[in-house]
Formats: C-alpha cells, sequence, structure tokens
C-alpha cells in the first residue's frame, strides 16, 4: 500500500516549488533543445552597485533560458551568485533590472531561502501526524491530498511575506523608484494578464500583481520622501 505519508510529502513539496522546478525544467530543455548553454553575464559594475546597495559581494550573475521573469540566489557564503531569467534580461531596462538585482540581494541578506526552507520542513509535521489521527487507510489518502493542498496554500501566505519584505527592501535602495510603475506595467500587460483564474493563481503563488500594485504606492512615497 501506498504510504499517505509518502503521498503528502510529494504532493507539498511538488506544490510549493513547482515554480521552480519547471523553470530549471524548462532551462535544461532549451539547453538540450536550442544549444543554449548557462551563459555568464557577470558585470563588475553591476556587482559594485549591488555591494554599494546591499553590502552582499556576488561571485557572479548567470543568465538562464526560461520564458518567465524570474531569478533566484544560489550557492553559499562566500561565494553566492545570482541567476536571471532570459525573460528578466531581454524584456527589462536597466532601472527595472536594478530593482530584479537588490531584491534577489535582499532575499540572501535577510535570509529569506533559509527561513523558507525552514518553514517548508515545519509543513511536515502535519503529514506526520494525520495518519495517527485517522485510523481508515482510504481516509488517509484522502486527507494526504486535501491537506497537501490546504497546506501549500498557508505556506504560499507564508511566504508570499518575504517576497513583500525583499521587494521594499530593493525598492528603498533603488536608484530610481520610479521604474517600479514601468515595471508593474510592463507584468501586467506581458505576464499578469495571461492568467486565466486569477483566485486560484493567488491561492497558489508567491508572487502576485498585487505586490507590485502595493510597490507602487510605496515607490511614490518615496520619491517624495527624496525630494
Amino acid at each position: 500500500m501506498f504510504n499517505p505519508f509518502v503521498l503528502y510529502l510529494f504532493l507539498f513539496l511538488f506544490i510549493a516549488n513547482r515554480g521552480i522546478i519547471y523553470a530549471f525544467i524548462e532551462g535544461i530543455f532549451n539547453r538540450s533543445t536550442k544549444k543554449n548553454k548557462t551563459k555568464d553575464i557577470t558585470d563588475k559594475k553591476i556587482l559594485d552597485l549591488i555591494y554599494k546597495k546591499t553590502g552582499l559581494k556576488l561571485s557572479k550573475i548567470l543568465l538562464f533560458d526560461t520564458s518567465k521573469v524570474w531569478a533566484m540566489m544560489a550557492g553559499f557564503p562566500p561565494k553566492p551568485y545570482m541567476i536571471i531569467s532570459n525573460e528578466a534580461y531581454k524584456n527589462l531596462d536597466k532601472d527595472e533590472m536594478e530593482w530584479i538585482y537588490l531584491h534577489e540581494a535582499g532575499h540572501y541578506i535577510l535570509w529569506h531561502n533559509l527561513k523558507m526552507a525552514l518553514l517548508q520542513l515545519l509543513f511536515i509535521f502535519p503529514g506526520l501526524i494525520m495518519p495517527i489521527i485517522i485510523k481508515s487507510y482510504i481516509l488517509q489518502i484522502i486527507g494526504s491530498i486535501i491537506l497537501a493542498i490546504l497546506s501549500s496554500i498557508l505556506y504560499f501566505y507564508l511566504a508570499r511575506l518575504f517576497e513583500y519584505e525583499a521587494s521594499y527592501y530593493a525598492m528603498r535602495r533603488m536608484t530610481n523608484p520610479q521604474a517600479i510603475s514601468t515595471l508593474a506595467l510592463k507584468a501586467q500587460k506581458r505576464w499578469f494578464d495571461k492568467v486565466k483564474h486569477e483566485k486560484f493563481h493567488k491561492l497558489f503563488n508567491t508572487w502576485i500583481y498585487d505586490i507590485y500594485e502595493n510597490l507602487v504606492q510605496a515607490a511614490k512615497k518615496e520619491i517624495t520622501s527624496r525630494k
């Protein structure tokens, strides 16, 4: 018989990390079919800018071939590095990319990767407890599926707080906060307008358009405060 806890764990981890999983699968597929290698786009001026604004010393910046606007921090101290999607690099201007760089640096500075990993570990416990409470095997399987979905929704809600924190961290440090408005407009036209089920999207994603809307208002206040 299939272990209910294993089912819960697989479903939860897959749902919680499906964005990264999809991006890497697409990137690897593109590398094999289009012969597009991961490019090193390290620019000393950008590394110096990130260090000046955040105090973080990056070892390199890599370009990953995916169709999503996507970025992440990777590596370990003392040589962390950043991965940027080709879609972001092609479609965002210099000021908008500065926000991306500072946003990802913010995740690293604020220990968000570690916090999100610990948060996912915390969500293992509901899957362990459920089979103890429910004795029927059929109900355990059904319960594992339902619990994995509910745990994922709660996880995305909590993880979204880290996205807000990193977003404001970057906005307060970027050279031109006005770029937030153009970035939000591009995001809506190019990516978020394609979302078919907005309510479903908000439940199962850490990044939602509401973050941009709140950032635009915060950026206006930031611009006023700098005058």
